[in-house]
């Protein structure tokens, strides 16, 4: 389509309109980057104000187009993230990104958008994916405990034929996505089965975790033999373990003492949960998944490929 000729911007524009009227949200604009970002920002200026926008813009080397000049008008799918992210899971060798100001190619924090696989790099150029089980957690409680963007949760289905299409009717409509009885990194999934990694207990406890720390700013992390730990400042502690040996590490934290529940292994909000110390929290919290702050220092013991996490609400009375 001729995006530059102002009859075409109409037409797409009324369009879009028609989606907005029935109740659409907002868009994601499908290989945006073959679009001349003067054509997209005059479209989508024309829409009303508070219309989500968010456009997938792939980020190569030495590529003439490249996502910054898609920012102005709303938000950037950032592939580097997960490009940076996954090697150092597969190696075990994790470190800070850049803390001290926006992160070398990546777009502005406020207007990217993170993940770890999508429905297109899954069968691509991911390198972790949901059949990497234990990884695929680790990775996404990363993501969900970082304070760039905003994450993206993946939830497909199985498939071992990459060309394979979405589960079917006879008549060729979409089967309704019906969750494994037990969705998990552990779970094993027969073809068109969905993930539903949302439903995984671990992803379930980071969501809350990354309610609970809201805003606070992320802390430089630590290392200890292969395991890896940071803070958002008073508010939360993850440390993760991307090794086949078990690992012990202690992360630097100003939360107050005591015991805490590792939210992914004990899961999502507990039954009436306040603020620490405000009354009961982290009811029935198991011992395996109890982490102990002491001294400016939350104590991990974390099996292999594994990942814990604690924040204020899930101090054990």
């Amino acid at each position: 389509l001729d995006t530059g000729s102002p009859a075409v911007r109409e037409t797409i524009g009324a369009y879009l309109d028609d989606l907005l009227s029935l109740g659409v949200a907002g868009f994601r604009i499908d290989a945006a980057k073959h679009m001349a970002a003067d054509d997209v920002a005059a479209i989508v200026a024309a829409l009303p104000e508070g219309t989500r926008i968010m456009s997938e813009v792939i980020r190569g080397p030495l590529e003439p187009i490249q996502p910054e000049e898609y920012v102005p008008f709303g938000e950037v799918f950032e592939f580097s993230y997960a490009r940076d992210l996954t090697p150092q899971l597969e190696s075990a060798m994790l470190s800070d990104p850049d803390l001290s100001s926006e992160r070398p190619m990546h777009v502005p924090e406020p207007s990217a958008i993170v993940f770890i696989d999508n429905h297109d790099t899954e069968r691509g150029e991911a390198d972790i994916t949901y059949r990497d089980g234990a990884r695929y957690l680790l990775a996404n409680a990363l993501m969900l405990a970082d304070e760039y963007g905003t994450p993206v949760l993946y939830s497909g289905y199985a498939f071992s034929d990459r060309d394979a299409g979405a589960p079917s009717e006879a008549d060729g409509a979409v089967s309704p996505g019906v969750c494994v009885a037990e969705p998990g990194p552990d779970a094993s999934y027969t073809d068109g089965e969905r993930t539903c990694v949302q439903s995984w207990i671990g992803i379930a406890g980071m969501l809350d975790w990354r309610a609970v720390v809201g805003v606070a700013p992320r802390l430089p992390g630590v290392n200890e033999g292969d395991a890896y730990g940071f803070e958002r400042q008073g508010r939360g502690v993850i440390a993760v373990n991307p090794s086949e040996s078990e690992a012990t590490i202690a992360v630097p934290t100003t939360m107050p003492d005591g015991v805490y529940c590792d939210v992914v292994q004990n899961g999502a909000a507990f039954p009436g949960a306040t603020l620490a110390g405000d009354g009961e929290v982290a009811k029935d919290c198991p011992e395996r998944a109890r982490v102990s702050v002491s001294d400016g220092a939350a104590s991990f013991t974390l099996a292999p490929l594994q990942a814990q996490a604690i924040h204020l609400w899930s101090r054990v009375p």
